[in-house]
């Protein structure tokens, strides 16, 4: 049987590769699968493992270039705030977490791995 979920291909690639330390990256919106990427950066730091979690902040694509209003902030400002509590909970779980916008390029997102910032 295929396995179809986060955990279980993660899971799985443990089980098949135990010499050594792996580094896990996904990347993600966190909207549907949050609860499968905190399951698996707990099952990498219980392993030995590394995740490193890049989430693509949705409301940065999706922004109307119309003026917005009050509605639309509060709306904007509880998303932003769901997006700090989880990666709180990624890296309380263990993984490094990068928060990606559209005015990001390759060489910085590299950039700020190397360096540690993730």
């Amino acid at each position: 049987m295929a396995s179809l979920g986060l955990e279980d291909a993660i899971a799985g690639m443990i089980t098949r590769n135990r010499r050594g330390q792996m580094l896990f990256i996904v990347i993600s919106d966190l909207i549907s699968s949050r609860k499968a990427v905190v399951t698996a950066a707990k099952m990498c730091r219980s392993t030995g493992n590394r995740l490193l979690v890049i989430q693509t902040y949705d409301d940065w694509y999706t922004r109307s270039p119309a003026p917005i209003d009050a509605a639309e902030v509060e709306r904007l400002y509880g998303n932003m705030g769901a997006a700090v509590k989880m990666e709180a909970a990624l890296r309380r779980s263990g993984a490094s977490f990068l928060r990606i916008g559209p005015a990001d390029t390759t060489a910085r997102i590299v950039r700020n791995i190397r360096r540690g910032v993730a």
